[in-house]
């Protein structure tokens, strides 16, 4: 499996995949009419074009052949906390396909995520991470980041608490 970035022509491919597993992730905790509302407003071709080609950041894709299986988008945003770095790169989706979770293939996603991060010039990263999302977070533990607090998340009309993790690069 190949990770790279995402290329424009994949805008549509990359929203379907984005939907289908923001839904499947979240389907037992987030109400179907909140869900839909977000998914209609974060993952139409249009908007992943955009996301694409947004300047200061990066999608990458974990492609084989045609098929997307796993993304993660990064962008250049600074953090919701003002002790962290303003500098740092936000990691502002991650997400891989059931078949590959639990095989590892998330942390050479991650890799490929802090090189890119690095190659930019970047000392840190940091993301929001749903606070019931204990197995993300454990990822997340795993590959170095630290708690460093907590902002909120709006998904449709309902608003969720996330945890912000903060990782400095070496």
């Amino acid at each position: 499996m190949e990770i790279r970035p995402a290329l424009s022509s994949e805008a549509a491919a990359l929203a379907e995949l984005a939907a289908r597993l923001f839904r499947t992730t979240y389907a037992e905790q987030i109400p179907r009419c909140d869900m839909e509302a977000h998914i209609a407003a974060a993952f139409t071709a249009e908007t992943q074009a955009a996301e694409i080609g947004a300047p200061g950041g990066t999608v990458m894709v974990a492609a084989e052949g045609p098929r997307l299986a796993a993304y993660a988008q990064l962008l250049t945003a600074p953090p919701p906390l003002a002790r962290a770095d303003p500098e740092a790169m936000h990691i502002a989706r991650f997400y891989l396909d059931s078949p590959l979770q639990g095989t590892g293939f998330a942390g050479t996603l991650m890799g490929a995520c802090l090189d890119w991060a690095r190659s930019q010039g970047k000392r840190n990263v940091w993301l929001q991470v749903w606070e019931v999302n204990s197995r993300a977070i454990a990822f997340y533990v795993k590959e170095g980041f630290v708690d460093a607090g907590q902002t909120s998340f709006q998904v449709g009309n309902s608003l969720y608490r996330d945890r912000v993790m903060t990782r400095t690069l070496d």
